[in-house]
C-alpha cells in the first residue's frame, strides 16, 4: 500500500485518509466511518478489511482535501 502525502499541505497539518473500494459502480468508501484517518489508521483499517476477506487490490486510500474552511 502506497499513500502519498499532499505537497499542498501547510507543515503544522497531517495528511489525512480515507479508504474506498472499487466496485462495478467506481470507487466508494465502504463506512462512512473510513474518514478522516490518519495514516497510521487507515493502514490498520486496510489491514483489518483483508483479514476479513477484502481484496486488497480493490481497497486505496486516499488523501483528504485539505479543510480550508479555518484557513
Amino acid at each position: 500500500m502506497n499513500l502519498v502525502l499532499s505537497k499542498h499541505l501547510r507543515p503544522d497539518m497531517e495528511q489525512l485518509y480515507r479508504i474506498e473500494e472499487l466496485a462495478t459502480n467506481g470507487w466508494f468508501m465502504i463506512e462512512k466511518t473510513h474518514r478522516q484517518l490518519t495514516k497510521e489508521q487507515a493502514k490498520k483499517i486496510i489491514d483489518s478489511l483483508i483479514n476479513e476477506g477484502y481484496n486488497p487490490n480493490l481497497l486505496r486510500a486516499v488523501p483528504e482535501p485539505p479543510d480550508v474552511s479555518n484557513s
